[in-house]
């Protein structure tokens, strides 16, 4: 199961005591505020199950918490919890474009490049950096950003072509370079 994925959970509520509970309500921390159980009574030695689901966070290991509060025909208050962590499955996965100018650029020249980033992945990306090796080795050239699942961003940088560059086409005009 991945982030963003219906994610369903199961519980019993039970009174192991002597007398009836009243008002029973069990609440889940990841579904909010609405209750994933309620009974008017819950007799002594009574059993019931829960179903209850969220939308999986984007984060690998979430923690869900039941609350049951209930109240005793005496009205004295009762609470109890159950917490669980349901592991998540994650891809994350980056895709980077870059672009030349559309124009050979001269040496001493500024060579403007552009492209994007996007997650590819099912989970959140915290600090993407792009760096580029021109003008010097690990030029940064974008972040560090956070990228939600299926966004990009697009990037472009820039550097002054050495004038000692050679050609790098890919083709000859029969004159040699």
């Amino acid at each position: 199961m991945g982030p963003s994925a219906l994610l369903t959970y199961h519980g019993t509520v039970s009174n192991p005591g002597n007398i009836t509970l009243t008002n029973v309500v069990v609440l889940n921390n990841q579904s909010g505020t609405t209750p994933v159980f309620t009974a008017a009574t819950l007799a002594p030695g009574a059993v019931s199950n829960y179903t209850g689901s969220y939308k999986a966070p984007p984060v690998v290991t979430p923690s869900s918490t039941s609350t049951v509060r209930a109240t005793s025909i005496c009205g004295v208050a009762v609470t109890n919890s159950a917490s669980s962590s349901c592991p998540i499955t994650t891809s994350p996965g980056i895709a980077l474009t870059k672009s030349c100018p559309p124009q050979p650029v001269t040496p001493g020249g500024k060579l403007v490049f552009t492209g994007t980033v996007t997650n590819s992945g099912n989970i959140i990306l915290t600090n993407v950096l792009i760096v580029d090796n021109q003008p010097a080795a690990n030029t940064r050239v974008l972040g560090p950003i956070t990228l939600a699942i299926g966004k990009g961003t697009n990037f472009s940088g820039s550097y002054t072509v050495s004038l000692d560059a050679c050609a790098s086409s890919g083709h000859s005009d029969g004159h040699g370079q």
